[in-house]
């Protein structure tokens, strides 16, 4: 039952933000997200286990299909070693602010390197909910689908 209410949580805010009139979308980020989602990217590359903690929620889940399912923050820094990740090019930013401490970035994003041994999807569809904790924006959801080029 409360995976249920988990799931039909994450829905509503997915229905609720999405194309409704609610948010109101802005031609780009504000630099102080476009900035958090710069320092993550990097972290990433450079398997900064430090660096991506503290730019994450503690109850942060990522969905990859490299991963098969959600993972949590420490989930995702114990398989560093197993990540070669190079973000090339970030394209297509939609941005919408939820209210004054939620926003959702949707971006193509392009990559290369492998998870695992096996190739990682070189276009990838990013959606991203960051959440202003304490003054300083932290990512709370990251979920991506491979698609065409």
């Amino acid at each position: 039952m409360r995976h249920f209410l988990k799931v039909a949580g994450v829905m509503l805010i997915l229905a609720l933000f999405t194309g409704n009139g609610m948010a109101k979308d802005l031609p780009s980020p504000p630099a102080a997200i476009k900035a958090a989602v710069a320092d993550l990217v990097e972290a990433f590359e450079m398997r900064d286990a430090a660096g991506i903690r503290s730019l994450m929620t503690e109850d942060h889940r990522a969905i990859s299909p490299n991963y098969g399912r959600a993972y949590t923050v420490s989930e995702q820094i114990d398989t560093l070693p197993d990540l070669v990740y190079e973000v090339t090019d970030i394209s297509n930013e939609t941005f919408s602010v939820l209210d004054n401490n939620a926003a959702l970035l949707t971006a193509r994003f392009r990559v290369k390197g492998s998870f695992r041994g096996k190739p990682l999807p070189q276009h990838i569809f990013v959606s991203q909910i960051w959440i202003r904790q304490n003054g300083q924006w932290k990512q709370k959801l990251y979920q991506e689908t491979a698609i065409d080029p």
